[in-house]
């Protein structure tokens, strides 16, 4: 029996390859989840850096403690932004998650008041 990095395990050494091929092939495309390896088999990341290498191409660079580099590639700013965060061990509370979301539909006055009072912000007009 062979066993794949993933913990799958193959009879045949050819379909083992292949496997092995298809996790590379799934691990570098843009926006892939290859940085959920590298935390886990590499700990959290000491430093990371998001460059945004022009539209729809933004590229998180983290160094952990045990020497190791990982590079990937995301079309999207916030989805780099949200990577580089969970490589450094970070997870956003669930209060910024609903409220971004919130954001994406049109709000009335009866809307701006339930998030207001969900995220515990003053408004400007208030003292």
């Amino acid at each position: 029996m062979i066993t794949a990095r993933d913990g799958k395990t193959f009879s045949h050494p050819m379909q083992a390859a292949k496997y092995e091929r298809w996790l590379d092939e799934k691990d570098r495309a843009p926006g892939g989840t290859a940085h959920d390896e590298a935390a886990r088999l590499h700990g959290p990341a000491k430093r990371v850096t998001i460059e945004r290498e022009g539209l729809g191409r933004h590229v998180v660079t983290s160094e952990h403690v045990d020497g190791f580099k990982h590079q990937s590639v995301h079309p999207e700013a916030f989805r780099a932004h949200q990577v580089g965060a969970a490589l450094l061990g970070i997870e956003a509370p669930a209060a910024v998650q609903t409220h971004s979301r919130a954001r994406a539909h049109p709000t009335g006055p009866k809307e701006s008041d339930r998030l207001a009072s969900e995220d515990g912000r003053r408004s400007e007009e208030e003292p």
